[in-house]
């Protein structure tokens, strides 16, 4: 028989004895009786030391609410029926923070651990010794610098009776937590899932950051609430939660950079401070697991992190709304319910610090059915319902978009491809390279060689102002009215006047520089050029009669040079964008290097221009004439 079994015989007992002599079939709460005080003895362990000085207390709400941090101990003496079988003991409360004697004697497995390695209100179950007529029961108990009613450290309940009774009894204490976590547990797994998918979707979409901060946000929100909970129903020890706790800062530095984003603002000033604040409230969080900072300054500090967070951020998302940004109405519901969650928590920590008994009552479980639902359980499924609809819409309309721009930049792609050629037309006499180098999907840079009656070659190289599809589409236009012109049969100059004032008379925005050569099969060119880059004849730039750019106004006229090509000698023509090819040192390629570059196929100064940085469209066009000329 272990010692603390041994009969101990008391030479003084506390006239408040609780009678269990009676004892039902069922199981019997000792809720009344008890003998409590604050502070720390070994003696007050002894079966026949004298409480009767002792305050008495009832293990309910109201002695949970005066536990402050530190030791306390309670007792009660418990008359046994005179003949009974083996009886038991349950305690809830927190284990690893109390021990139990009885008569005197250590229980083993009760056991008092750091505050890390202790867990929150679980059920412990005592054999009681046999033929034993009466009983003293004494814990032991540490509470810890903590929230007490939150995670239910205080000793809640002790049940007498015969042990089955007190098996089957535990076995449902332990069905009620796990039927209590249950609802938690779906809303943790649906934060995790739409976590897990919004980090998915900005791998699919790199570009569209506010799926990044949404689904770190959530998943850092997942693994808090899984703690929180886990530690709140006992599953885990306490130290888990310090693990939680601090990641509730960096949550809400998310949520802004992700409400900004998702709206497409740049984060002020104010915002970004806050955020350095919220940073100094990991390290607040860090000194209360330490031990350093009380639980009561703690708790005051994170309600006072949250005002701005709860407070002003949905207010400035429903004034956006109401200026005009449908964007922010869809996200104004969903913070919402974030933040009311955050003001009914604040308020029970204020009443838990301030000793407001109302104030704690507002952040207690709501009863529903058998079911307990935490305030964070239905703000957090609001929120995570809420942002699913956001993110969805937000996820079709972007697709759609996508899917338009991507059938417009197809459109565009292919109707640049018909107009600028990939095979030349027999030009007699001369050889015709072309090599065609968009900066982007698609470019502005266009060429044409177009056959002339007499068995002359018309060349025409243009580069539109811009990048992209805007600039491909004005380039689209300016070949449309190229070949109209260019089939009536109009020298360089009048050609080049002509389809200036047909892209003046057009609504697009910016120029189109445009360089134009007539060759004769005798090897004589006539040149006009409209504000583009001077071509090379053998490596040496040609200086030529250049007027203004085509489309800045309707009036300008254009000179006509006339050059000539000797059997062997190569006429290039470029876009800036071989001249501005840039290295990753800034260097530009540069007037000396492109024309030595100019003598060698247009193939090969495309690709040295591209190979050197390509920064801009590049169009290279080269006629040689040939030497059987």
């Amino acid at each position: 028989m272990p010692a603390w079994c041994q009969q101990k015989p008391a030479s003084l007992w506390s006239r408040n004895t609780f009678d269990a002599t009676a004892l039902p079939p069922g199981v019997m709460e000792l809720k009344t009786r008890w003998r409590a005080r604050n502070g720390d003895n070994p003696e007050w362990s002894a079966a026949d030391y004298d409480d009767n000085q002792w305050p008495a207390a009832s293990l309910d709400k109201a002695e949970a609410a005066a536990i402050r941090p530190g030791w306390r101990w309670y007792r009660i003496r418990v008359a046994l029926p005179a003949v009974h079988e083996p009886l038991a003991l349950m305690i809830v409360g927190p284990e690893g923070s109390y021990e139990v004697y009885l008569d005197g004697t250590l229980v083993p497995g009760t056991s008092i651990h750091s505050r890390w390695h202790s867990y929150t209100s679980r059920e412990h179950v005592i054999p009681l010794p046999a033929a034993r007529k009466t009983v003293t029961i004494a814990i032991r108990v540490r509470f810890p610098d903590t929230d007490t009613q939150t995670y239910g450290l205080a000793l809640s309940q002790v049940l007498l009776g015969p042990s089955d009774a007190i098996d089957a009894r535990s076995r449902l204490a332990m069905e009620d937590r796990l039927v209590t976590w249950l609802p938690s547990a779906a809303d943790v797994l649906a934060t995790w899932l739409l976590g897990c998918v919004a980090i998915l979707l900005f791998f699919l979409r790199r570009n569209s950051r506010e799926y990044l901060y949404l689904g770190v946000y959530l998943v850092l929100s997942a693994i808090s609430l899984t703690t929180f909970y886990g530690v709140l129903n006992g599953f885990v020890p306490n130290m888990w939660n310090g693990l939680g706790d601090p990641l509730g800062y960096p949550e809400m530095i998310l949520m802004i950079e992700f409400t900004y984003v998702f709206l497409n603002r740049r984060v002020g000033r104010g915002w970004r401070a806050f955020e350095g604040i919220l940073l100094g409230g990991i390290v607040c969080a860090a000194l209360l697991n330490l031990g350093v900072l009380p639980a009561s300054a703690y708790l005051l500090i994170e309600g006072a992190f949250n005002v701005p967070f709860v407070l002003v951020l949905p207010a400035l998302l429903l004034i956006w709304f109401l200026r005009g940004n449908q964007d922010a109405g869809w996200l104004v519901l969903p913070t919402l319910a974030t933040a009311l969650s955050n003001v009914v928590i604040d308020l029970g920590l204020v009443g838990q610090v301030l000793g407001l008994s109302r104030l704690v009552q507002i952040a207690q479980p709501v009863a529903v059915g058998p079911l307990a639902l935490n305030i964070q359980d239905i703000a957090n499924f609001c929120y995570v319902l809420g942002i699913t609809i956001v993110m969805a819409f937000r996820f079709t309309r972007v697709s759609r978009d996508q899917a338009r721009s991507a059938a417009e930049l197809d459109a565009a792609r292919e109707v640049q491809q018909k107009l600028v050629p990939i095979t030349m037309p027999a030009t007699p006499g001369f050889q015709v390279e072309a090599a065609f180098r968009p900066a982007q999907e698609v470019g502005g840079d266009f060429y044409q060689v177009v056959e002339q009656p007499g068995g002359a070659t018309l060349l025409v190289l243009g580069d539109v102002s811009g990048k992209g599809l805007k600039a491909a589409m004005t380039g689209v236009l300016a070949i449309g009215a190229l070949r109209a012109l260019a089939a009536e049969g109009l020298g360089p100059a009048e050609l080049l006047t002509r389809l200036n004032r047909e892209l003046a008379g057009t609504d697009h925005d910016g120029f189109v520089t445009c360089l134009c050569v007539l060759a004769g099969q005798s090897g004589v060119l006539t040149v006009a050029n409209a504000g583009h880059l001077a071509p090379y004849r053998n490596g040496e730039e040609i200086a030529l009669d250049t007027g203004l750019p085509l489309s800045l106004t309707p009036l300008a006229a254009y000179a006509e040079s006339t050059l000539t090509l000797a059997p062997g000698d190569q006429l290039t023509l470029l876009t800036d964008g071989v001249l501005e090819a840039r290295n990753q040192a800034g260097e530009l390629l540069g007037f000396d290097r492109t024309a030595q570059l100019s003598t060698q196929s247009a193939e090969a100064i495309a690709q040295a221009a591209q190979a050197f940085g390509q920064d801009d469209d590049i169009t290279v066009l080269t006629l040689a004439r040939l030497a059987s000329s």
